[in-house]
């Protein structure tokens, strides 16, 4: 029973230690920031709270000065918690638990944060990194040696059986869920707009959202009411500036989101049939239907849960369309879509996240999928997949936080026909958040503190042509020189570092390309501005053309480069591996290279056996099998040692017993026999 329990409580160990690696390839970890805060006065003497954060992770310096308050939570925002009856109860959530900012020693380094229960929550961004700290709790063991995580956006790993994430057109003569009634958009009080507006200047920009927490997610992401309110804001928050910064069409841009409610379930709802029922099998589509039965008077509904659906989807949403053809998506019923945390094998990163939500929340603006090849779909090589690609994409390419063009095309018709409906423009959208809207000439946010160029209604002060808090190519208030570098350089996708042309203080040039040849991501080389693989570089010095492709396992060559020779007439020969090694930390098909060398993540291998046995599949336990040899040869070892280990000790045990049990007679009957016992007869 004690060799059950020890060898129960490493498997725990391993297993809690081994979901984050499944997750992340590097993390580090830290046990508190320092933390120092000031209140500050602005112009219209409001008083706010500013803090400077400092703490060290990835061999940097972290230094943040951020300031409090959070743009996207609307004027007349309001907080409720509902029980089991549906009693709902309001709880206060405080904006000076949110911040914004950027770091000290660079202010175009862009920064959010909020607290959950004290803990930092932050994304870090980079002009080609993010950086993310997070609570602990979510994917580590309990331990008093750290309280947060640190990661990269380059650091997250695409999952071993793919993510998904789902949309669905609504036929409007179809639908199921929606009465006519319901379908004519009569809650928002405004006519379906033919055509396009005369003026997209006109249009409002902010889509009013309610966020809902179920029970499953209050219960394992969110913790506490406040903790699990802070994460939907973070969330949105950080999705928000991404929304508002796409430019839909040239000069249009600025749409986003305004969070009027959050309604967080403290317990499972008593209803049968109700989104948040205590049921063990939810269906995708069904949980998204059962979310829609109520009204939700909002230009959006989204619902975070922490139920593992099977298929591996993350989020699914009703899609919009600007024909009058179709219902859902933004501004009319059903205008809903669920994110959920998890999957059937581990808890998502708090990034991994933030990337489902922003492409059903797309998904809600009219975006489709974007199409399987083409411009809407580059290479990792050439910037990666958007957005909405169909599968959950991985958070470390550049074009992963940004919209396509083919998600431009789709959005823009439906924003131009729906936004009147029911966008609005919050007042706490306007002047104090940081970005330049219509009708200002700078921003520098509500409590940034006296700025040299930008006045605190958003206007240029005397002489000033510019803000250097908005733009880039801005120094001391006027056009930057055009040796002012305003993009730092990427070789790894071939761009040179970008310069102002001393002329447009709002654009920053796109870079120049790298000079052919130069060396780019995994051993490619530039040519034309695009990274070439290891391949296409080699097959080009030969004059042949050579595509990438993967060895057989083994000791040679699981870690070397491997090509394939495509002849002119389209006919193959086999992957051969090259005289190349892949660089360290590389995937390999057993775990990771280093030196040369396949080296298997030996707790990976334990999780993915013990998932293969509670979910079994003959076939997938062979492929198992045959890719760890090693790893089964110990297992099935260990499942037959341990057993008859377990029985010999007993047998063991018993005969030692017996022994000294005979022993002990043979003792005491030579010592009977020496010294008689008194009052006992000897015969």
């Amino acid at each position: 029973m004690q060799m059950i329990t020890v060898l129960t409580s490493i498997l725990v160990l391993v297993t809690g230690l081994d979901d984050i690696h499944k997750k992340l390839s590097y993390f580090e970890t830290l046990k508190t920031v320092s933390i120092s805060s000031r209140r500050r006065r602005n112009a219209n003497g409001e008083y706010a709270e500013s803090k400077e954060i400092r703490f060290r992770a990835f061999d940097k310096n972290f230094h943040l000065v951020l300031y409090s308050g959070s743009p996207v939570l609307a004027h007349d925002f309001q907080a409720k918690t509902v029980d089991g009856s549906g009693k709902e109860t309001p709880f206060h959530v405080d904006r000076n638990d949110f911040f914004w900012g950027h770091l000290a020693d660079n202010v175009s380094v862009s920064v959010e944060a909020h607290f959950e229960d004290g803990i930092l929550s932050s994304s870090i961004h980079f002009h080609n990194e993010t950086y993310a700290v997070e609570p602990a709790w979510r994917h580590l063991p309990t331990s008093d040696n750290h309280t947060m995580i640190v990661y990269r956006g380059s650091g997250m790993k695409d999952e071993e059986s793919g993510l998904f994430c789902g949309g669905i057109r609504l036929d409007r003569d179809k639908s199921l869920n929606a009465s006519p009634n319901k379908m004519e958009s009569q809650r928002f009080n405004v006519l379906r707009v033919k055509g396009r507006q005369k003026r997209d200047s006109g249009l409002k920009k902010s889509c009013t959202l309610m966020l809902v927490a179920d029970y499953l997610f209050f219960r394992e992401t969110g913790k506490t009411v406040a903790g699990t309110a802070n994460y939907m804001i973070g969330l949105m928050t950080r999705i928000d500036k991404r929304f508002r910064r796409t430019e839909w069409t040239p000069g249009l841009k600025g749409f986003g989101f305004q969070v009027k409610e959050v309604l967080i379930h403290i317990e499972f709802t008593e209803e049968t049939g109700h989104y948040n029922e205590n049921k063990k099998h939810w269906g995708a589509l069904e949980k998204l239907q059962a979310f829609s039965k109520p009204d939700y008077p909002f230009c959006l509904a989204h619902l975070y849960t922490s139920y593992a659906f099977e298929g591996n989807l993350a989020g699914l949403a009703y899609m919009a369309s600007p024909s009058s053809h179709y219902s859902g998506g933004i501004c009319e019923p059903p205008n809903v879509a669920w994110t959920t945390t998890k999957n059937t094998q581990t808890t998502f990163v708090t990034l991994r996240i933030e990337l489902v939500q922003m492409h059903e929340l797309g998904h809600g603006w009219g975006a489709d999928h974007d199409p399987p090849s083409g411009n809407c779909s580059p290479s990792d090589f050439n910037g990666g997949r958007f957005v909405m690609w169909p599968y959950a994409v991985n958070g470390w390419n550049d074009n992963n936080h940004f919209f396509s063009q083919c998600s431009k095309n789709w959005i823009l018709p439906v924003l131009r026909s729906k936004s009147i409906m029911c966008f609005t423009d919050d007042v706490m959208s306007l002047c104090g958040n940081g970005l330049i809207e219509d009708g200002e000439e700078c921003d520098t946010g509500k409590f940034h503190g006296e700025d040299e160029c930008c006045t605190s209604d958003c206007t240029l002060k005397p002489g000033a042509k510019c803000s250097d808090f908005n733009f880039e190519c801005c120094r001391k208030c006027q056009v930057a020189s055009a040796s002012t570098m305003c993009g730092a350089e990427n070789l790894n996708t071939c761009q040179n570092a970008s310069h102002c042309d001393g002329y447009d203080y709002k654009q920053c040039p796109p870079p120049p390309p790298a000079n052919d040849g130069t060396s780019c991501l995994m051993k490619g080389t530039c040519y034309k501005g695009q990274c070439q693989s290891f391949c296409q570089s080699l097959g080009k010095a030969k004059n042949i053309t050579l595509k990438p492709c993967v060895c057989e396992q083994n000791s040679t060559s699981a870690c070397r480069f491997c090509c394939m020779h495509i002849h002119p007439n389209g006919s193959r020969d086999s992957c051969k591996p090259t005289d190349q090694q892949m660089p360290n930390g590389s995937y390999c098909v057993a775990g990771y290279c280093r030196a040369g060398e396949c080296h298997e993540e030996v707790a990976n291998s334990v999780v993915r056996l013990f998932s293969y046995i509670t979910s079994f599949d003959v076939s997938a336990l062979a492929a198992f099998m045959r890719s760890n040899i090693v790893g089964t040869i110990v297992v099935l070892s260990l499942i037959v040692w341990i057993p008859a280990s377990t029985i010999i000790t007993r047998i063991e045990k018993q005969i030692r017993m017996e022994d000294k049990h005979k022993f002990k007679q043979l003792r005491l009957a030579d010592y009977n026999s020496k010294y008689p016992t008194r009052g006992v007869r000897r015969e």
